[in-house]
């Protein structure tokens, strides 16, 4: 199959978004599909973004132009959605910006729209209604059960229940990293960004309450790290900030331990709140390295983790159950171990890339 993809993302940059649409393109490639990615490309060329986020090259990188006009950044993906789509042989349209796959389903070619949170304005909410009943779409995906339920909820009179197809984040399947060696101080890392709600700050608290292990976060911006510093950061805390995608297992195999901390609200740029619906990617990176995870008990989360099989649950933000299971993992390697291989297994069965994609496409 030929696939134009339609992002609403940036090349290069460090957002999960970026790094998403890249894997995505890639494991369709490895499944044997042809793929034309469309983003804005601020630097790097393709090979380079390639490099940059660890992709096997044997897709191409198209950019819709870079401005900094409001508003001219969706009309240059609607216009070049719109061209393309009626230009170039293609058997599926595939895309996270809306008003692209809109366009292309304008266009009349078939599409299929991947949305991973509701829409953010009745505007939204009426492009969607019309993207639905039109004739060329196909199918919705999106991230979690949760957010299924939501759409199938407020979009009752448009979607049915065989158009929605829930489709967790995924991870590339690593080389089964060495288990740590046994030491006094356990190593305890997060990875991810230092937005609000994230879990970064529930880090911070673990690494004063346990001055006797060492604790990491991989992430964030220059501002950011200093931000966090000028609080105040314990000795057994290291601030490493962005590393680029490809660079991850290096790092997750120097933990013992992988936290996953967010609360009960997780506010992104955008300002919207999006703890209900996500899927966060370094869960499944955790799970592909072969890492215990500790891990906030949102019901998003519950959908891949249960407590004490292949994670350890708390509940978000609380602090005296998130020091126990620091206590509890610390002090027995064993159950690390088995939380970790579980983990592991779930991972390879369900949550791969190439599974990913296989999933979004099945019976297309």
């Amino acid at each position: 199959m030929r696939i134009l993809y339609f992002s609403d993302t940036h090349f290069i940059t460090s957002s999960a978004e970026a790094v998403f649409i890249m894997k995505m393109a890639d494991a369709w490639t490895r499944n044997g599909h042809g793929v034309e990615v469309f983003a804005h490309v601020r630097s790097g060329t393709a090979p380079e973004i390639h490099r940059y986020y660890g992709t096997n090259g044997r897709f191409s990188i198209r950019s819709y132009g870079h401005t900094r006009i409001p508003g001219a950044k969706r009309l240059l993906r609607m216009s070049t959605a719109w061209r393309f789509a009626r230009k170039v042989p293609s058997d599926l349209v595939y895309g996270r910006c809306l008003y692209a796959v809109s366009s292309a389903a304008a266009a009349g070619s078939p599409v299929v729209l991947e949305q991973h949170t509701p829409p953010d304005s009745r505007a939204k909410a009426r492009l969607l209604r019309r993207l639905f009943r039109g004739a060329a779409f196909r199918r919705l995906v999106v991230i979690t059960e949760s957010l299924r339920a939501h759409y199938l909820e407020r979009f009752a009179d448009t979607l049915q229940a065989h158009q929605v197809v829930a489709a967790h984040d995924g991870a590339d399947p690593m080389e089964a990293l060495p288990p740590p060696p046994e030491r006094e101080r356990v190593q305890f890392g997060y990875v991810g960004s230092l937005l609000p709600g994230k879990g970064w700050e529930t880090v911070v608290a673990l690494a004063h309450r346990f001055p006797q292990h060492d604790f990491h976060i991989v992430g964030g911006t220059e501002e950011e790290i200093a931000r966090i510093r000028s609080r105040g950061v314990p000795e057994n805390l290291r601030l490493h900030g962005h590393v680029p995608h490809q660079q991850i297992p290096e790092r997750l195999a120097r933990f013992d331990v992988a936290l996953l901390p967010p609360l009960e609200r997780v506010v992104v740029s955008s300002g919207q709140d999006i703890a209900r619906w996500m899927s966060p990617m370094k869960l499944f990176e955790y799970m592909a390295a072969g890492r215990p995870v500790i891990a906030s008990g949102l019901p998003v989360i519950r959908e891949v983790l249960t407590h004490g099989e292949n994670g350890w649950i708390c509940p978000p933000g609380d602090l005296d159950a998130w020091g126990e299971a620091v206590r509890r993992l610390a002090g027995d390697p064993a159950l690390r171990r088995r939380l970790a291989e579980r983990a592991r297994a779930d991972f390879l069965a369900n949550y791969t890339w190439e599974e990913r994609a296989r999933r979004v496409l099945a019976g297309l």
